[in-house]
């Protein structure tokens, strides 16, 4: 069975958690690698000014959905099937 990797973005813990869906990939290692460059991205934003996410600031990141809170933003890959009857 042929499968694809969804790429996740997650802000947040508990009941305050958002996650947010930003592409699929056929190719695993491209999927992980754009998780781990937008979570360092992240990471440099919040370690710049851990507090701006108070603000209304529109973040400088490659990910158009981008959100952040006091726990930062975390990126990661899922494996899901691939379906050909949804076509």
């Amino acid at each position: 069975m042929k499968v694809m990797y969804l790429l996740t973005g997650q802000s947040g813990e508990y009941s305050d958690r958002t996650e947010w869906y930003c592409g699929v990939f056929d190719d695993k290692l491209e999927a992980e690698r754009v998780a781990a460059k937008w979570t360092a991205a992240a990471e440099l934003l919040n370690y710049s000014d851990p507090h701006r996410w108070e603000d209304d600031f529109k973040w400088d990141h490659p990910d158009p959905n981008f959100y952040i809170d006091y726990t930062g933003t975390e990126y990661y890959v899922s494996e899901v099937p691939y379906n050909p009857v949804f076509e």
